[in-house]
């Protein structure tokens, strides 16, 4: 399992799914779920332990992921009895794909030793080129909508189908406004579809690393 890799897929399917106009699926698409998904990421949590404030990040990735595994591997048989339980074929394949990321998200939601690890390894440094600096000002701009909606509430009465139906909508109006630089920095492939799936994936990592938490409630 590739965590950070997880993590990214995640939240740019989430978007893909926005942009076909089909709402992302449930959090709970089976129920228990989410008690079990607690359970297993509070098991993993226990099996960090205190990370050491020195490890590298390849070894805090490493340390994430054994942890996760570990826990998934425990509760392997509650998972399956779970699955069993599922009111057709569609939600127990969403249920099993989705099972090792929801872990991973509700363990650096709530574990403080999750937290140190996946920050050491998420982290990078910061971008020079006119592209980087492109992409870190659209960063910018959505971590803020999203700081403002958590400020004002927004997310408070809302279901995660509409909390991203919200992020959607800002995440075309801050794109959109970035328009005449887009195309002087990327040119004409900005225009492809190819260009517009990766652009996501590099935004929903930028949004990971510089303001996580305000992503995450996206989900909560």
């Amino acid at each position: 399992m590739k965590l950070f890799y997880f993590l990214l897929v995640i939240w740019a399917l989430t978007i893909s799914a926005a942009r076909a106009g089909g709402p992302p699926t449930p959090p709970d698409t089976i129920p228990g779920q989410q008690q079990l998904i607690r359970r297993v990421a509070a098991d993993a949590c226990k099996e960090l332990g205190s990370p050491a404030a020195s490890l590298s990040a390849a070894e805090a990735q490493e340390q994430l992921e054994r942890g996760i595994e570990a826990a998934i591997t425990k509760h392997e048989k509650a998972a399956e009895r779970l699955s069993r339980s599922a009111s057709s074929p569609d939600a127990r394949r969403q249920f099993s794909e989705g099972f090792s990321t929801a872990v991973a998200l509700e363990l650096i939601k709530h574990c403080p030793a999750g937290q140190q690890l996946y920050n050491a390894f998420s982290n990078t440094v910061a971008a020079h080129s006119p592209a980087d600096q492109l992409l870190e000002s659209i960063g910018n701009d959505l971590c803020a909508s999203l700081a403002r909606h958590q400020a004002n509430g927004d997310f408070a009465t809302r279901k995660p189908a509409e909390r991203m139906e919200l992020f959607h909508a800002d995440f075309l109006r801050v794109v959109n406004g970035y328009g005449p630089q887009i195309m002087r920095v990327h040119g004409a492939k900005a225009n492809t579809q190819a260009w517009v799936a990766d652009m996501s994936t590099q935004v929903t990592s930028y949004l990971e690393r510089h303001c996580p938490n305000a992503l995450l409630s996206l989900g909560r």
